[in-house]
Parts: structure tokens; C-alpha cells; sequence
């Protein structure tokens, strides 16, 4: 949720500028997440509580999961299901990831999220629309050149993601 709004408001790149001095108050690029539409990747414990935490400052939830249970839940929670992950992103303002290593049927997600998927982030949606791409979850699930020719193309805006590709094991 902090990425989520520190990219909507563009915090992370004004910030340098602001602490050498430079007073930048402009609203280009900058939105209010409060209208938007918030996609979820992945209806776990984290999703959820990332969608209720959302929800609460105003933004509409979609949300995408293979889970009966979990489906099931945030259709109950009022939450609106997505068909699939390219419907998840096409209808979404900003996308939020979390996944586990594996599917239901214990199989990998790596990969799950290609360019081409990468590239819809928000095709249905306003031009204006802020186009937030949040990965929180795992780093093979789409590959790093994937997301930065999305972000080159401009079909993401902004983008967050603290997982590496390679996940490192144990200490060190």
C-alpha cells in the first residue's frame, strides 16, 4: 500500500529534488488512489488484506485467484472477479502481485506474467489512468526485460518490485 502511494503521488523521484532544494507542486502524473481500480493478484491472506486496506481509501477491488475458497471469499467481500490474469490487468488502474511459488495444483508460476500480459496493465481503462504495476510476491513470475519494455512502451507507468529474479536461499 506505501508503494502504491508513493507511486501514484510520484514520491520516490521527487524526493532527491525536494532535499536539494528544488520545490516541485505540480499534479502531472500524480493521482489520488481513491477511484481507482485496484487489481489483485493472488486472494491469500496478503492479497486480502492488501484489498481491504485499499477498499478502505476508496479504491474499487478486482482481484484474480485459481483458489475456489479464495474466490469464493472475495466474491462475498463484494470484491468484483476478474475471468482471467489479461482481464485482470486490461480492467485495473494499478496491479498488486501476490502469489505463491506454486499454483493450487502444485504447479510453478513462473513466468506467469509475461509482456504480453505485462503490456494490457490498464488497456481498458482511461488514458489518464495511473498504470501501477506492484510485484511483492515472487521474481520469476515475469521476467525483468518484460516489465522494463513495458514501462519503456508506456503501457506501465510506475512500477515496484522488491523480489529478485533468483531468489537467494539461507544466510548470505
Amino acid at each position: 500500500v506505501g508503494h502504491l502511494v508513493a507511486l501514484s503521488r510520484r514520491l520516490y523521484e521527487t524526493n532527491g529534488r525536494c532535499r536539494s532544494g528544488a520545490w516541485e507542486k505540480n499534479n502531472i502524473e500524480r493521482y489520488e488512489v481513491q477511484g481507482k481500480v485496484l487489481g489483485v493478484l493472488g486472494l491469500g491472506n496478503i492479497g486480502r488484506s492488501v484489498a481491504r486496506t485499499c477498499e478502505a481509501l476508496g479504491m474499487e477491488i478486482r482481484f484474480f485467484d485459481t483458489r475456489e475458497v479464495s474466490c469464493e471469499l472475495g466474491r462475498e467481500l463484494g470484491w468484483t472477479m476478474a475471468s482471467s490474469v489479461e482481464d485482470l490487468f486490461r480492467s485495473s488502474d494499478a496491479v498488486t502481485v501476490h502469489v505463491s511459488a506454486r499454483d493450487i495444483a502444485g504447479h510453478s508460476n513462473e513466468k506467469l506474467l509475461n509482456g504480453s500480459i505485462l503490456s494490457k496493465l490498464g488497456a481498458d481503462r482511461p488514458t489518464h489512468s495511473p498504470r501501477i504495476f506492484l510485484n511483492l510476491s515472487r521474481g520469476f513470475l515475469h521476467e525483468a526485460e518484460d516489465l522494463l519494455a513495458a514501462v519503456e512502451a508506456g503501457h506501465i507507468k510506475r512500477a515496484a518490485v522488491d523480489v529478485y529474479p533468483s531468489e537467494p536461499r539461507g544466510k548470505g
